[in-house]
């Protein structure tokens, strides 16, 4: 039994009453700060109240941190060594039940307050671990009989004056504090209710640990309850703000050819290459163009080769002298280049002068507050870096104010040797529209490789940072390409495989269709609303297409500044962004570069070229026919989706790639500097760049069913469930020596015992470590429950948090029995604490599951197990669970797993699946083509969502559940909860000597293909939560739940009932018949479970029961069957290749099951105090202050 102190009247023990009246803000917050580093810990404490009726109680489901990403950062392992014992969470800006750091990583479970130095020493430590013993030193033995060993430590409060003064120090005595207020770990508050008039704290520590920031930094503190907040009508669970406002310090902001090295001391820049022929630099004004001073212009003036000067103006340099330290770099000047003369580039083509390299050094304060700061640039003895602004002088101080850059360049001028054709012939390609271009195939090439070093150094304040910059000049000719990039002009280059989808009748689960490449973490493209498709990071997953270039070095004399492959509209002509990973070899494109790192590396002499693999992401894509976030997938007059590939299901969008002949140094016009390097050509005007086109391929979201109730004033609470009781199945009888066939009364008599417990045992951490062992002898085992294979409850501080199961009772005659147990894994459990007196007890019974169990071996007798209930038994609640689809044997063919309903002919279903026998319900699994003989249910029990993979992976499973992270209100794959929808109902529910209440829920659609409503089911459950053993109170009268509306309203204001419609038929115009599920707004798609636009689809649930002996919990389950009109399986391939669309009779129907849970009960209720003592709301917030790095 879990023990809390009482808000008020701990007679014996009366320290432990909840200080009230406290007239000091913030009373129960205190900043603490390192002696020696000056950095600032901020702890406070959150009490928590059953404020309920008498008897009643108040259970936490989920306590948790949830960052500004909506990420959980609290999530716990379990009260063991490995707690929560990461840096994510132990050093995230708040943290729930913080741990005191030690050597190698943190205590085990007991939180702390106090500061950890950087030895691991501590000081100003507030929290006691205080032991049970009498005397000022200890805690008196009437404390910790109040509250036994739930508080792992405790904080001391002394009272001066009436007014609180503050948290004492651990090492104050017990005598000297006024009040004493337990913390506990929240795991233990999740694991134990408080019983009315009790409360219980828990600590949140605040750090800037992971890195200041400047200004307001909120989280959220999440608790998921099953009671009404106290003075209120609502049971919604409490979403808190923390928040605490930060003070930041000077940073000193770098960036170097586009990289950035805030955080390293020195940098090693990427390449900078050179194309085949640039176009040439006058010598003069040193850019590739005509260049003029709006203010003073000059006449129009031929650029020339190196060894021409025709400028007599001698100040001419200094009335057009460029702005080196404009916030741009050198890519923006590629977009300008269309506002000057065509005839400039034309002379600079011709000319073929030389070309130089230079690259952007930006430095700037990035800290969140940016301030002023000194700038002191030492190039030391080396001539490579030329400052350019006359406001920056070498070995000199300047003050900066924002952003500021300057700019180095290469000294050596050469001719280049390649000509504006190249040296190689061009390929011919032709696009899907049958227009013909050409490409330049891969060929050799050489470089040379120079770096210099320039030393840096910013001040701001008495702050003093040095940094050291070292430039890599490479020179290159134009970009070529592989056969295999060749090849795939203008087709989708994300296909992983380009299989013709199965010319089949039916879907069936183990068709090959189309896959999309994808990286390490990512999904496959699907489209951006597809927000449940998001991974445990949280990340979706743009178009992520990959081809391969070469960059090619001919000689050392044609110099570049950079290949620009990444740069905005350069060598991509889109909106995504781009990554340019080394490729292998020509051919091999990079599969996942999920390890590798972005690179602009340069090829060595001896190889002559370097291969670049391209990857493209592109995060904001459609269709033509998806233009909002609440608007289908739209289709065409045939009833398909518009846009769509109707073989594999997917959209593209067209992507080009300008790949240069060229390179070029850009120049002044009209009063503004347009880049400073010698870049890639891009434009496209005389030296124009080779266009390489592919596609991007892309899902969109697929159906994707989704329960929420009606509204937030409905009263239908939510609370997440991670283990069942499995109740039984119909048509068995759950027996006390079977563990799998249900649960079972252990009592011959009276009360209903479905947890039993033992005889007194002794258990020992040295020697026998996987048993307990009889305390008295002759105790015998509970011959009940005490059996192989049940589960051990009750012990898990002698033998950790994992789960325990009996393997064999061993009597001894005249001695003492002992038990071996063994973990889940089947491996032998190991004590870790010493146990010899007597009292020590545990209970027996039947094994728990897992939410989301998978049930595959569950012993059905076949006359039993129709393909429904062995969907039920497998896996009992979740989103897009199992499928099925009815049909003549003659649609089975090999690997299905099949259910049969009618046999006529069991000769030739047997040859199916190579047995002797084909009996109704039972289940098979097909080697050949079926023939006809039967009428069965193709079941696929695991369901995938074809084509969509994760990490490359075989396709994701469709199952959804709750309890991902960042997925608080909607189901996710990584899930590993089930929700359970309750009411709590009490004498305000009565009407004519009965309970009554309604659950009323949207039926949401979070895809953007259709779902298709078939029917409604309410079923008596065959799981339920753990801690639950029937389906409703012993005592009770027989509780009435009935579907009461389920219905859509469709755009006439016309209720459209689909509780009883049967929709199978082979008219595929019935998709217009308005049972769709139409979108949920954005705003829910973004996770804001509050303010979205109800669906129209509604069902209503009515729950009635006598009003006689009706205390107690009732349970049922709710299950929708649907069709999910998918795209990827939405049409069928006949004999002479063609598509047509598939009936409604040859999809799938889909299931979705969750449990509903009426509670009658004396009210519960729940309140929550921050640190002044004050109540907080369920969206209220506690406000840490201010605190310093």
């Amino acid at each position: 039994m879990a023990n809390y102190p009482k808000i008020t009247g701990n007679s014996s023990a009366a320290k432990l009453d909840r200080p009230t009246g406290l007239d000091k803000q913030d009373f129960f917050q205190t900043k603490l700060t390192d002696s020696v580093s000056g950095k600032e810990y901020i702890y406070g404490v959150v009490i928590i109240e059953s404020k309920g009726d008498p008897g009643s109680s108040v259970s936490i489901s989920d306590m948790h941190i949830k960052n500004s990403d909506s990420l959980n950062m609290s999530t716990h392992e379990g009260a063991g060594a490995t707690f929560r014992s990461n840096t994510t969470i132990q050093d995230a800006y708040f943290t729930l039940s913080p741990l005191q750091k030690i050597s190698g990583g943190w205590t085990a479970d007991k939180p702390f307050m106090g500061v950890v130095k950087a030895d691991n020493n501590t000081e100003k430590v507030k929290t006691a671990n205080w032991a049970v013993v009498s005397g000022s030193v200890g805690l008196p033995q009437a404390y910790y009989d109040a509250v036994g060993d739930g508080p792992l430590t405790y904080i001391k409060v002394n009272k001066i004056s009436g007014e609180i003064d503050s948290i004492l120090d651990a090492t104050t005595a017990f005598a000297d504090a006024e009040h004493i207020i337990p913390i506990y770990n929240h795991a233990y508050i999740e694991a134990n209710p408080l019983l009315s008039g009790e409360y219980a704290a828990v600590l949140i520590k605040c750090d800037v640990t992971k890195g200041i920031f400047d200004g307001e930094k909120q989280n959220t503190l999440s608790i998921s309850h099953d009671s009404i907040i106290h003075t209120t009508a609502t049971n919604l669970n409490y979403s808190i703000k923390l928040q605490v406002n930060g003070e930041n310090l000077f940073i000193f902001g770098s960036t170097f050819v586009g990289v950035d090295f805030t955080s390293a001391s020195s940098i090693s820049s990427p390449s900078m290459f050179r194309t085949i022929k640039h176009l040439a630099t006058d010598s003069v004004t040193n850019y590739s163009w005509h260049a003029e001073d709006e203010t003073n212009p000059l006449p129009y003036v031929s650029l020339n080769p190196e060894d021409n000067n025709l400028y007599t103006n001698s100040s001419y340099v200094n009335l057009i002298a460029p702005d080196f330290f404009e916030s741009s770099t050198f890519h923006l000047g590629i977009g300008a280049a269309a506002g000057i003369d065509d005839t400039d580039i034309q002379t600079a083509w011709n000319a073929n002068g030389y070309s130089f390299e230079e690259a952007t050094l930006t430095v700037y304060d990035a800290s969140a507050l940016t301030l002023p700061f000194d700038f002191f640039p030492n190039p030391g003895s080396n001539k490579f870096f030329t400052a350019a602004d006359t406001n920056i002088k070498f070995d000199d101080t300047s003050r900066l104010d924002g952003v500021s850059s300057f700019t180095f360049k290469h000294n050596t001028k050469t001719n280049s040797s390649v000509y504006e054709n190249g040296t190689i012939t061009a390929t011919s390609v032709t696009d899907l529209q049958g227009v013909g271009d050409s490409l330049y195939q891969n060929f050799s090439a050489t470089n040379d490789i120079t770096s210099e070093s320039l030393t840096i150094r910013g001040k701001q304040g008495e702050t003093v940072i040095d940094k050291t910059v070292t430039a890599n000049f490479l020179v290159y000719p134009q970009f070529t390409y592989g056969t295999t990039a060749i090849s795939l002009y203008d087709k989708a280059s994300n296909l992983e495989t380009n299989n013709v989808k199965p010319i089949s009748a039916i879907v069936h689960a183990n068709d090959t269709y189309v896959k999309l490449n994808t990286l390490a973490s990512k999904y496959c493209p699907i489209v951006d609303e597809g927000k449940i498709y998001k991974n445990d990071d949280g990340n979706t997953s743009g178009i992520i297409s990959k081809h391969n270039v070469r960059i090619n070095v001919l000689n050392d004399e044609d110099v570049i500044g950079k290949h620009a492959l990444t740069s905005p509209n350069t060598y991509y002509r889109g909106a995504g962004t781009v990554k340019a990973f080394t490729a292998t070899n020509e051919n091999t494109v990079l599969a996942d570069t999920s390890g590798a790192t972005e690179t602009t590396a340069v090829p060595t002499t001896s190889d002559k070229f370097l291969d670049y693999t391209i990857e493209t992401t592109e995060t904001v894509y459609t269709a033509t026919n998806i233009s909002t976030y609440d608007s289908f997938a739209k289709r065409t007059t045939s009833g398909v989706y518009q846009s769509m590939d109707l073989n594999g299901g997917f959209y593209t969008i067209d992507e080009e790639f300008r790949a240069p002949i060229t390179n070029w140094q850009p120049g002044f016009r009209h009063g503004q500097t347009w880049g400073t390097q010698r870049i890639p050509y891009y434009y496209n005007v005389y030296a124009t760049g080779k266009t390489y086109k592919t596609k991007g391929a892309f899902y969109v979201p697929r159906p994707l069913l989704h329960i929420a109730p009606l509204s937030n004033t409905s009263g239908v609470g939510t609370t997440l469930v991670k283990r069942l009781e499995f109740v039984g199945a119909p048509g068995t009888t759950s027996v006390i020596n079977n563990i799998n066939l249900g649960l079972t009364n252990f009592a011959s008599s009276g009360t209903a015992v479905y947890r039993q417990e033992g005889a007194e045992i002794t258990c020992s951490s040295s020697t026998n470590r996987d048993r307990i062992t009889d305390f008295a002898n002759n105790a015998g085992s509970n011959t009940n429950s005490q059996i192989a294979g049940a589960e051990v409850f009750g012990l898990k501080e002698f033998f950790g948090n994992k789960r325990l199961f009996v393997a064999s009772y061993t009597p001894v005659s005249d001695g003492k029995g002992f038990t071996k147990l063994v973990y889940e894994d089947g491996n032998l459990a190991e004590c870790e604490k010493t146990h010899d007196t007597a009292n020590l007890t545990c209970k027996f019974g039947k094994p728990t599951h897992s939410a989301n169990v998978k049930r595959a071996n569950f012993p059905f007798t076949n006359s039993l197990a129709t393909a429904t209930l062995r969907g039920r038994v497998f896996r009992p609640y979740g989103y897009d669970l199992t499928c099925s689809i009815s049909t003549g044997m003659e649609g089975v063919i090999p690997t299905d797993v099949f259910v049969p309903t009618t046999v006529s002919s069991p000769s030739a279903a047997n040859a199916a699946h190579g047995g002797n026998n084909t009996v109704p319900n039972g289940l098979y699994t097909a080697i050949l083509n079926g023939v006809s003989g039967a009428k069965v249910n193709i079941l696929t029990l695991e369901p995938k969502e074809l084509g969509i993979t994760f990490n490359g992976s075989t396709e994701i499973e469709s199952a959804r559940f709750y309890g991902a992270e960042g997925a608080d209100n909607f189901a996710r794959r990584e899930g590993t909860d089930i929700p359970v929808f309750y009411k709590n109902i009490g004498a305000s529910s009565i009407a004519n000597s009965a309970y009554k209440t309604v659950f009323s829920f949207d039926l949401f659609n979070l895809g953007l293909e259709d779902v298709l409503i078939k029917k409604v089911n309410l079923f008596d459950p065959l799981y339920i939560p753990e801690g639950h053993f029937t389906i409703k109170p012993a005592s009770s009268g027989t509780p009435t739940f009935s579907v009461s509306s389920a219905n859509y309203l469709d755009s006439s204001g016309s209720l459209i009932e689909f509780t009883e419609t049967d929709l199978n038929g082979p008219n595929i115009a019935e998709i217009s018949n308005g049972l769709f599920l139409k979108r949920t707004s954005k705003d829910f798609l973004e996770e804001t479970v509050t303010g979205y636009t109800p669906s129209n689809t509604n069902i209503e649930v009515s729950f009635t029961v006598s009003q006689s002996n009706a205390a107690g919990s009732y349970f049922k389950a709710l299950e929708i069957e649907y069709f999910r009109d998918e795209g990827i399986t939405q049409n069928k391939k006949i004999a002479d290749g063609s598509f047509v669309q598939r009936a409604l009779t040859e999809k799938r129907i889909w299931t979705t099951r969750v449990l509903l849970k009426v509670e009658v009960e004396q009210a519960s209720a729940i309140q929550v105090v921050d640190t002044d003592g004050t109540v907080v709301s369920d969206t209220g917030s506690f406000d840490f202050g201010t605190i310093i790095g």
